[in-house]
């Protein structure tokens, strides 16, 4: 129980109501332990909380922010809570995200736990599913006591607070840290908690207890100097003081002798020791208990455990702040929060009938989602044999669920007290075993390797195979600990049992490889890979095709493109059809042949990757081979299955949880409309993700979006809003050696000059362009440099210059259907000024027949000017007419899909277009 503090409420309620325009989205209040945090927000949250505004809370003191199991019962709570929401977004998302997050939800309500084992990239997935349920609606999200999260990622925070940014809520966190910094971000506003003034001091004691005004100064005058103004602190002084001495009759005045007789002390133990004395037997036993569990306890254990007298104790000791009760996820808990005095309680009390509240607590599922941690309580009953075993339980459900160091804690346990577990049913040395492996994933190494080597010397010796993996096991801690010499020991120790059974002996082979690689032989450690993987081969050992996987792969840059696609066409091989390993090793052989631009081969491998898994691909990597895709079906101009996939990527909401993905997905979607003339749609797309690289500061996102822009500017003949984007992207670009930047960057700026007719400019920047490009540059920076090259001599009329870069133009993207028609646009054009008006008719017809089958109107247009520039001696009357008639349309076409009236005028008033419009008028009057 804390004091009102008006002024405190005053002060947060406009913050979190805020402006909708210019939220506070994450306020941080802060103050030393008790000083009433908690209290101040139950007292303003109500006011928030409406039809309106819906609050989601969660104290870290009660219920710790293990990573990941607490965010998998905040969805299976959520997902119950508000089902509408869900199933919206659920009939929302395309075909098989939509097929994959109905088997997901349909195993995250009956078997969770399994989800931990069997899907990778778990906190993606459930911040996804949050984002579908806390998108609709306005959310006030309560942390408090942040810094009692106890072990948790970092980077599981940075995802988290990214989720967060991108839903309409408020972030309140409460804690005794000043400050707390969450993926690189500081609060955006803080509110600190002043100590309580004297005044509001005798406020809080006249709630805690109404009596007599003349009472409550006589108290408050003796205990404020030694409670420091802190709330909590007040409260302990008055219940080991002043309670005793307070009448039933709120009127009456206390004993001035009994005053006077009052030493108060502010020492801890002496303030507890009081306060313990004053308790009844019924407060006694259920103080012992709470002091005793880690884990708070539902309201509805509680009501089994405790007969009534002792659970309407729980309530008055609630009511006077000795013990706190909480709703957390639907479940009313109750726990105790203050370290101290729990501490205390465990020191100084015992639990009457142990035994007798032991008998409530014998189910797995204490709690809806977890598991109260009783294993010690059946020492301290004398029961040492259930102790360990329930331990050894509780040690491998907090394993399962995450919990890595309350499942080390009680291996521990167990190791200290393995004499009393039955040997026939859990031997010593499958216990050792299990928590060294714990203590390696951990990092704690050496432990890690004293516990490996004490379950070996426990391993039954008719047992060979089992002594010799857990042997490797040792050697894989040494290399870990850099003791390569002890490690090649006992690799080799194993290796050459001839009674060793293939799967040790590839284990074996490639902890050799591990070794090698750790040494820096490189060629050596993939001899030892190769090896492993023709082991496999034989027929054994092809659950380790996945281990071997992983080792390759950080050698990747190490091997030729042949060797490496070698490697995962035998990995598949050895691979099972059902392993979801094959759809990651045909993806890879797919970015392998794209990393040689072999485009033709990929694109049936990557079809066949998303059929294989149109339910059963995990959505994070669904979603990257959906964008290579959209790549694929780019390169070969099929613009509307890339626009298609796109679409559903940025719209599955999936990226949320990856914002520079998001914003590239964006980013390739407004090219692909540019490519298909729609420069209305394609400049929204980018001003979309110009918001979200703002919002996350991406910086050099910002400047590609607005290269594009400027580029789409070009395009509609707008001079000087293209040249303010290109120049401001090109000195940054310049200052950071940006040189993925600066290539095409420099290209849209000598386009630029080429509309200017300052072809020695735009010849500067293409030079500039060429110094920068090698043979080792990405061939479509290449293909671009020569295509504006031959455009800068072709419009000077230098037939034999655009020739040589048109040769080199020509073989580079013959394979690449855009530039293929660039390829024939181009060669019309040069025939055409070489005189060759019929074998540039040729080129041009095939150019613009292609160019309109691809969808590429504004293309189309610019071949259909070349077209009727021909000599009137090749074009006859009736195939101009026709020629005019469909420009016409393509023309029409182009305005149509411009879909923005300003950009749409620009083009209109623009030099190219009063061509075609005289051609038009032309050919009226050859009509």
């Amino acid at each position: 129980m804390a004091v009102d503090k008006h002024r405190m409420v005053e002060a947060l309620l406009p913050i979190l109501q805020g402006d909708d325009r210019h939220p506070i989205r994450w306020l941080h209040l802060w103050g030393e332990p008790g000083m009433g945090k908690t209290h101040i927000l139950n007292r303003v949250l109500p006011t928030m909380v409406s039809e309106e505004w819906q609050l989601l809370r969660w104290n870290a003191t009660l219920f710790q922010k293990n990573y990941p199991w607490s965010f998998i019962r905040l969805m299976r709570w959520l997902s119950r809570l508000y089902p509408d929401n869900l199933q919206r977004f659920v009939q929302h998302l395309p075909g098989g995200y939509r097929r994959w997050m109905g088997a997901f939800l349909q195993q995250l309500e009956k078997q969770p736990e399994n989800i931990l084992e069997t899907i990778g990239e778990l906190p993606q997935v459930v911040f996804w599913v949050l984002s579908g349920i806390l998108r609709q609606g306005k959310w006030l999200i309560l942390l408090d006591d942040m810094e009692s999260t106890g072990y948790v990622s970092l980077d599981f925070w940075e995802r988290f607070f990214h989720l967060l940014q991108m839903l309409p809520l408020r972030i309140v966190t409460a804690g005794c840290e000043e400050t707390i910094a969450i993926a690189g971000r500081k609060p955006d506003h803080i509110l600190s908690i002043p100590r309580l003034s004297l005044k509001e001091s005798e406020v809080l004691l006249g709630q805690i207890h109404p009596t007599h005004p003349i009472n409550l100064r006589l108290i408050n005058n003796s205990i404020y100097l030694k409670s420091r103004g802190n709330p909590r602190q007040l409260l302990y002084l008055f219940e080991a003081y002043f309670r005793p001495l307070c009448h039933s009759d709120p009127d009456a005045l206390l004993d001035p002798e009994q005053l006077r007789a009052l030493r108060i002390s502010a020492d801890p133990q002496e303030i507890f020791s009081r306060i313990l004395e004053q308790q009844s037997e019924a407060d006694v036993r259920v103080l012992s208990l709470l002091a005793r569990l880690r884990d708070p306890l539902p309201e509805n254990v509680c009501k089994k455990i405790f007969s009534k007298e002792e659970f309407q104790a729980i309530e008055t000791l609630v009511r006077r702040g000795l013990v706190q009760k909480e709703n957390q996820l639907g479940q009313t808990v109750y726990g105790l929060r203050d370290a101290s005095w729990k501490g205390f309680l465990r020191q100084h009390t015992e639990v009457p009938c142990l035994s007798e509240v032991l008998s409530h607590l014998t189910g797995e599922q204490v709690l809806e989602d977890g598991m109260v941690q009783r294993s010690h309580l059946f020492l301290e009953a004398e029961a040492a044999e259930q102790a360990v075993l329930q331990a050894y339980r509780e040690a491998r459900h907090f394993q399962a669920l995450g919990q890595s160091e309350r499942a080390l804690d009680r291996y521990a346990f167990v190791r200290r007290n393995r004499q009393y577990l039955p040997a026939e049913t859990h031997p010593g040395y499958r216990v050792l075993q299990e928590m060294g492996q714990l203590q390696k994933q951990l990092g704690l190494y050496d432990n890690a390797f004293d516990t490996l080597r004490e379950a070996r010397e426990l391993a039954p010796r008719d047992d060979p195979q089992l002594y010799f993996r857990i042997t490797l096991e040792m050697a894989a801690t040494l290399l870990k600990m850099d003791a390569y010499s002890e490690a090649r020991y006992l690799i080799r120790e194993v290796k050459f049992q001839k009674i060793a059974d293939a799967e040790t002996r590839i284990w074996a082979t490639l902890l050799l490889g591990d070794l090698e690689y750790y040494l820096g032989h490189r060629a050596y450690a993939l001899r030892h890979y190769q090896t492993a993987l023709e082991m496999m081969e034989q027929g054994s050992g092809t659950n380790m095709a996945e281990s071997l996987y992983v080792r390759l792969r950080g050698m990747r840059r190490e091997l030729s493109p042949q060797q490496w696609l070698s490697f995962l066409s035998r990995l598949k091989q050895v691979t099972p059809v059902n392993s979801p390993l094959l759809a990651t090793l045909l993806y890879e052989e797919a970015r392998s042949y794209l990393g040689q631009y072999d485009y033709l081969r990929a694109l049936p491998i990557v079809q066949k990757v998303c059929r294989r898994g149109r339910s059963g691909l995990h959505p994070i990597f669904r979603a990257r081979v959906q964008q290579t895709l959209a790549d694929i079906y780019a390169y070969f101009g099929k613009w509307h299955l890339a626009a298609s996939h796109l679409r559903q990527l940025v719209e599955s909401g999936l990226l949320e949880q990856h914002p520079e993905w998001l914003v590239q997905a964006w980013i390739q979607r407004a090219i692909v409309y540019k490519e298909m003339g729609q420069y209305g749609r394609a400049f929204r797309a980018l001003e979309t993700a110009a918001q979200m690289a703002r919002r996350f500061r991406q910086l050099r996102a910002e400047y590609e979006i607005r290269m594009h822009q400027g580029h789409i500017q070009l395009l509609v003949h707008n001079p000087m809003a293209a040249h303010s984007e290109l120049q401001a992207v090109h000195h940054w670009a310049e200052n950071q050696h940006d040189l993925e930047l600066m290539v095409p960057v420099q290209l849209f700026l000598s386009m630029y000059e080429m509309q200017q007719q300052r072809f020695d400019r735009a010849s500067g920047y293409l030079e500039q362009v060429s110094a920068l490009l090698d043979e080792d540059s990405d061939v479509f920076d290449r293909l671009n440099y020569l295509y504006y090259a031959t455009v800068c001599a072709l419009q000077q009329a230098k037939v034999s210059e655009a020739r040589q870069y048109l040769d080199t133009f020509r073989q580079l993207g013959e394979a690449i259907p855009k530039y293929a028609i660039l390829s024939r646009y181009l060669t019309g054009w040069m025939l055409r000024l070489d005189n060759k008006s019929q074998e540039a008719k040729v080129q041009l017809t095939h150019a613009v027949e292609e160019a309109q089958r691809r969808d590429m109107p504004h293309l189309a247009l610019q071949i259909y000017r070349e077209l009727l520039l021909l000599d009137r001696d090749v074009v006859g009357h009736r195939e101009r007419r026709e020629w005019i008639k469909a420009a016409r349309a393509v023309y029409q076409e182009l305005l149509r899909r411009m879909d923005d009236p300003i950009l749409q005028r620009q083009l209109e008033e623009s030099s190219e277009l009063e061509f075609f419009q005289r051609q038009f008028s032309r050919g009226m009057k050859m009509r």
